[in-house]
């Protein structure tokens, strides 16, 4: 697995907590959705550059490091 730094994990935390809100399209509307996630633009592609393994960490940290899933 890849290593992370504590501060990429919390930004893609934050990206993540924007896409399961649904408000945005991450991809379509990324200016909005990155401002609303306070991240900077190197940090908002990291997150989608590096998204899968990123959600295996969390997954693999436990629930209380995880943004809520959507339903």
């Amino acid at each position: 697995m890849t290593d992370f730094t504590p501060k990429q994990l919390a930004a893609w935390l934050r990206y993540e907590r924007v896409r399961v809100g649904g408000k945005y399209n991450m991809i379509t509307d990324g200016s909005r959705a990155r401002l609303a996630a306070r991240l900077s633009s190197e940090e908002y592609a990291f997150c989608i550059d590096n998204y899968l393994a990123l959600r295996r960490l969390a997954e693999s940290i436990g629930a209380e490091h995880r943004a809520p899933r959507q339903l």
